[in-house]
């Protein structure tokens, strides 16, 4: 169940930061553009974290979600401040894997500090 639905918000990432690419002419689908960022990180890793954290009352999940909604709204305001939405910033891809790889390993992080912690005060 939670793998088809990570797929399927990659996949409607991809198809929409395509078609910001297609409408704007930008590298939106490469991530390299503050309106990819935001789509890859709101539609691809928010969007799916945040259905699996309602699903599962997963709070870890929901972290998740927050933080790269959060990430996606600082990259639309760096690219509103900085006057153009759809041009290359040259982070591309690196930043969004930043964001999911950090948000997973300090959710591992925190479940394990809980589970540890229960473990020992049961």
């Amino acid at each position: 169940m939670s793998g088809r639905l990570v797929g399927t918000g990659i996949l409607l990432a991809v198809v929409t930061s395509g078609l910001v690419s297609w409408l704007t002419g930008s590298l939106a689908i490469l991530g390299a553009t503050p309106s990819g960022i935001a789509v890859y990180l709101f539609v691809g890793v928010a969007g799916p974290q945040y259905v699996l954290s309602r699903r599962l009352d997963d709070p870890l999940r929901l972290g998740v979600a927050v933080l790269a909604a959060v990430g996606a709204l600082l990259a639309l305001g760096w690219g509103v401040l900085g006057a153009d939405l759809h041009g290359e910033v040259g982070v591309g891809l690196t930043a969004v894997l930043a964001v999911v790889v950090f948000g997973v390993f300090g959710g591992a992080v925190v479940r394990e500090f809980r589970a540890g912690y229960r473990g020992e005060t049961a």
